[in-house]
């Protein structure tokens, strides 16, 4: 059984639960197949509603989850998830339409910036992806690598990190995909980036890798622009 699949009382006893950030809310609910609890989320932010679905829409349309609902508001969105998935169960089709899930994790919601990755899973697959954004929420787009300055010596940096584990070359698109690593206070206190290891694939998708830097090691690449939002609670 993979992380998707859970069983919860909690969902037996409430049908929407609420995970709340600063900005951002993961709304849930849940379905049982035979025994077990599949849980559906999705992504609610409280900022200006036109920068909001701009945000949804980026996401969802690299996730390939719901294509035909990219537009509609996430209770909306969330609500045609368990439609969809109680008529394919209905229908025992389930199986053959490789239905697909999302599971958001809200990794920094400060200082008007989000970081937060969108694991998605097909069911009855072992395949699954992790992808990873991070958007100013004062004006909806997508920040990505733009976080970075002196990307090219940076990204020569991570690659000297992987050499322990991986011989993995890196890229530039790999600047964009990064977590950001809080302490109990909230602050930050790192920066971890993920790399995958096209050349060695398997069935569970590509292998991938963790390079962490601490603050002070990131600091000197955080872009000028972000810099203060980015170290703040750090100074």
């Amino acid at each position: 059984m993979n992380r998707f699949f859970l069983a919860a009382i909690l969902l037996m006893i409430s049908p929407f639960l609420h995970a709340y950030a600063q900005d951002a809310t993961i709304l849930k609910d849940s379905v049982l197949i035979g025994s077990d609890y599949y849980v559906l989320e999705e992504l609610k932010l409280d900022v200006k509603e036109a920068d909001a679905m701009e945000i949804y829409k980026r996401i969802r349309g690299a996730s390939g989850v719901m294509e035909g609902a990219i537009s509609l508001s996430p209770d909306q969105r969330l609500g045609a998830k368990k439609d969809t998935l109680l008529a394919l169960i209905a229908d025992s089709t389930l199986r053959e339409a490789a239905y697909g899930f999302e599971h958001y994790q809200v990794l920094y919601d400060k200082q008007g910036l989000l970081n937060v990755s969108v694991l998605i899973q097909s069911y009855g697959s072992a395949f699954e992806s992790r992808q990873y954004y991070c958007f100013d929420l004062a004006t909806g787009k997508e920040i990505g690598g733009e976080l970075f300055i002196d990307r090219n010596r940076l990204l020569r940096v991570i690659s000297k990190k992987l050499e322990q584990e991986a011989d993995i070359k890196t890229r530039p698109e790999d600047l964009g995909k990064y977590g950001v690593v809080t302490g109990s206070s909230g602050a930050i206190e790192g920066i971890k980036f993920f790399a995958e290891d096209t050349g060695n694939y398997r069935s569970s998708g590509y292998p991938v890798y963790e390079v962490y830097f601490e603050i002070k090691e990131i600091a000197p690449y955080i872009a000028p622009a972000y810099r203060k939002r980015v170290l703040i609670s750090t100074l």
